[in-house]
């Protein structure tokens, strides 16, 4: 529009919005608020309309037409949704204002095509309102669930877009590998990969908010975090997996590649241009499900009153950052003393039974042995540990947080699902509330339930002087009798740690992101990989194999310690390893056992496959930050620097090594000669 018809577009858009405000409030002061409510929305309606002729103004095509269309849809979308309203259809006239909705945003998107920038800023502006009064309708419907729905998808898309209009603004230059990574979001937004990404993600978001409002608020934020970090990593693995795989192949199939093998764009830059678009995508994607997992985790807190004891328990112990401190043995030497008399033993079983020295293994299973038993407190006995490096914790006068795990070894007779133990900090007795009492009483005695965690607040004043703090646990058990449960365990490494605060929430949340981000970069490098010289079937499922494999690694790691070897210490030294597996399989073959040297066979093989598989594979689930975020534990940033190493580095190293040989003896084209 002309200079002067801005001017008076402008004008009369601000005398329609203040001469509705000033009938509003003078309705409202005299009570009549029905009426206030219709001039509101003739307003809205009014300001609406002229908001979408200045658009289609603004891109000067066929503005006329397109501005009488959106009028023509909104006024019937109007009278059609009140009509039902008035007549009690309240689902009827949901949708027809939805409905309405997306055909004007249809309009919009078709009349002003030809330009990005306002298409972006007008859906954006149209879309918000839209899904804004949609969702507040339903809000009035008590439909909680779909009023979010609405919300939540139009703000993912919203940020879908700004994020990809971002996205395409910092990849500017001339480099070939920039225009190749501006090449690979066309693709994605051409797809609608993306689009359908945030959807299905926007409903498993709020599927999984709809979570009983009896539970308690700790255990909802866990469950939540839990399976929206799963289900994002899930959905946007299997996208990338996708695009990486059918990128190169659509290139070959349309021909595009050779144009663009025809100008001055070598091969590791059209790799690397792919993979740089696909890891910038990610990036987008990332942030924004990040922020909806913040969002729908602060709308859960909202939930409950503000100031509760549920609040704050689970921003104390959920929404939040802490670092694990395990404890120390009061005497090191008895412990070593207990490592030492474990082997020992070991060693004369094994010279009994003819076998050849300890591995590694045994050493192993002894320490763990020791630590096992120095966890275990007997009957009217107490034990030490200690924990240290609390210097800071002490400086900021912070609160730790010791945590329990007690298990008992034996039922008492009576119909009891509780363990009781005491508690010394620092050599002076811990008192705790009891069950059920008032404000202000406190016993020595710790009543809990068996094998559940129990967390107790320990004020920094308790720390000493050195950043030490000494836990004593006296188990009151009676030796013998009704009321006796017999040792009190604590599992090493979880049953009995200490918890300090080290950072907020959101922190946590930042890092964990981009350790996933970390890992859609792999799985990236691994389709392109695999696309640089499969076709796109086979490459998805060579990709995707590669990639089960290696979320399942440190549970194959985990299963090859236990799988029934022919012979213990497969990690000490391989070929002692095959030398002796063989002399054993020999004797039985000699001996005429045949089955057991069969047996011995086929487990070998399983277990060299599976070591085999365990060590070529990436490390894909190493790194997972999900379960430290969904418990409050930090993640912290030496993990997301070793996560960039060993994904990125290494193991996306070697994927570009073989990417690039693989690609570079691929004949792209076939010279003919007529």
């Amino acid at each position: 529009m002309p200079g002067n018809a801005w001017k008076l577009w402008l004008a009369s858009l601000g005398a329609t919005l203040l001469v509705a405000l000033v009938a509003v409030l003078m309705l409202h002061f005299e009570g009549r608020g029905d009426i206030a409510g219709i001039v509101t929305m003739g307003a809205v309606t009014a300001a609406g309309l002229m908001a979408a002729g200045a658009v289609f103004a603004a891109a000067r095509s066929q503005w006329g037409a397109w501005w009488t269309n959106f009028t023509l849809v909104y006024i019937a979308k109007v009278l059609g949704a009140g009509t039902l309203f008035f007549m009690d259809f309240a689902p009827a006239a949901t949708l027809v204002l939805v409905g309405g909705a997306v055909l004007e945003l249809a309009i919009i998107w078709w009349a002003v095509g030809e330009y990005r920038t306002l298409r972006l800023v007008a859906m954006t502006l149209f879309g918000g309102a839209y899904a804004a009064a949609v969702g507040y309708l339903l809000h009035l419907l008590e439909r909680e669930d779909l009023a979010l729905l609405v919300i939540g998808a139009a703000a993912l898309l919203g940020a879908y877009a700004l994020g990809l209009w971002l996205a395409r603004l910092a990849l500017v230059g001339g480099r070939p590998i920039i225009g190749i990574a501006r090449t690979v979001l066309d693709e994605a937004v051409r797809m609608r990969v993306g689009l359908i990404i945030i959807i299905a993600l926007a409903v498993v978001l709020v599927e999984l908010v709809r979570v009983p409002a009896d539970d308690r608020l700790d255990y909802q934020l866990t469950r939540l975090l839990t399976s929206s970090l799963t289900w994002m990593s899930l959905l946007l693995g299997v996208m990338t997996l996708l695009l990486g795989c059918s990128t190169i192949g659509r290139d070959l199939d349309q021909k595009h590649i050779y144009l663009t093998m025809t100008k001055p764009v070598s091969r590791p830059a059209y790799l690397a241009g792919k993979w740089l678009g696909l890891a910038v995508l990610t990036a987008v994607l990332v942030a924004i499900s990040g922020l909806a997992i913040w969002v729908l985790a602060e709308v859960t807190m909202n939930r409950f009153p503000a100031g509760s004891e549920d609040r704050q328990q689970a921003r104390r112990e959920v929404l939040t950052a802490r670092a694990e401190v395990l404890p120390q043995p009061h005497d090191p030497a008895w412990l070593e003393g207990q490592v030492q008399r474990i082997l020992e033993t070991r060693q004369r079983e094994r010279e009994l039974r003819g076998e050849g020295p300890l591995t590694e293994r045994d050493r192993d299973e002894a320490r763990q042995s020791a630590i096992t038993a120095w966890h275990t407190i007997g009957p009217q006995h107490r034990q030490r540990f200690i924990f240290t490096g609390l210097d800071q914790v002490r400086q900021r006068g912070d609160s730790v947080f010791l945590r329990l795990k007690p298990r008992r070894t034996r039922s008492p007779q009576i119909d009891d699902d509780s363990v009781t133990f005491q508690l010394r900090i620092d050599d002076r007795p811990f008192l705790v509330p009891p069950p059920g009492a008032p404000a202000g009483v406190a016993v020595p005695e710790v009543r809990t339930k068996n094998d559940a965690f129990r967390e107790f607040t320990i004020p920094a004043d308790r720390i000493t002087a050195g950043g030490r703090l000494v836990v004593e646990i006296l188990n009151t058990s009676d030796r013998d009798g009704p009321y006796a449960f017999g040792d009190l365990r604590f599992d090493p490494g979880e049953g009995l740690l200490l918890l300090s605060p080290a950072g907020s929430f959101e922190g946590n949340l930042a890092r964990a992101m981009v350790i996933l981000w970390l890992q859609l970069g792999l799985i990236a490098a691994i389709a392109l990989m695999a696309a640089s010289f499969l076709g796109f079937q086979v490459a998805l499922l060579f990709s995707g194999l590669v990639a089960v494999a290696g979320l399942a690694r440190e549970y194959l790691n985990e299963a090859l310690r236990y799988y029934p070897q022919p012979l213990p210490g497969l990690r000490d030294n391989l070929g002692e390893w095959l030398s002796e597996s063989m002399g054993m399989i020999g004797e039985r073959f000699a001996d005429g056992t045949l089955g057991e040297a069969v047996n011995l066979v086929v487990r070998m093989v399983i277990t060299l496959l599976g070591k085999f598989v365990a060590t070529v594979m990436p490390s894909l689930g190493a790194y997972s930050p999900i379960s430290d975020v969904a418990t409050g534990r930090l993640v912290s940033t030496a993990t997301v620097a070793e996560a960039g190493l060993w994904l990125w580095v290494i193991w996306g190293g070697v994927c570009a090594v073989v990417a690039l040989v693989a690609f570079g003896r691929r004949e792209l084209a076939r010279v003919t000669v007529g």
